[in-house]
């Protein structure tokens, strides 16, 4: 076999894959490919104001909730993947049950890009 990481079968074309791609393999028709994995992007460090600003920004934007007073950051002190939740603590004219609804998908976005900064 060449010295590619692609597995090749004698009827098809399969392009090597670049230097330093990770691969996961996958069954197809009893043959394991390899399937590229791409790495996770790194979160961006910021700080608690900074992140309790933007998440009420989002929590507003949701519908409903464009009335929410108040929300919390609260830091995660055992090692987990998260260092940081984010709730609800005065809905105003908002159903509290919708925003804190929607308090949870907007930690769930705000997870993917964000992570807070350690004293």
């Amino acid at each position: 076999m060449p010295n590619d990481l692609a597995v090749r079968r004698p009827d098809s074309k399969v392009a090597p894959l670049a230097h330093g791609t990770r691969v996961a393999p996958v069954l197809l028709d009893g043959l394991r490919v390899p399937k590229p994995v791409e790495p996770p992007m790194p979160r961006i460090r910021i700080s608690m104001p900074e992140l309790q600003r933007r998440a009420l920004a989002e929590v507003r934007l949701q519908p409903g909730c464009h009335n929410v007073q108040e929300i919390a950051i609260n830091r995660v002190a055992r090692q987990a993947e998260n260092n940081w939740s984010l709730c609800v603590l005065a809905a105003g004219a908002a159903d509290a049950n919708t925003a804190a609804r929607a308090a949870v998908h907007v930690q769930t976005v705000l997870r993917r890009d964000y992570e807070l900064l350690t004293d």
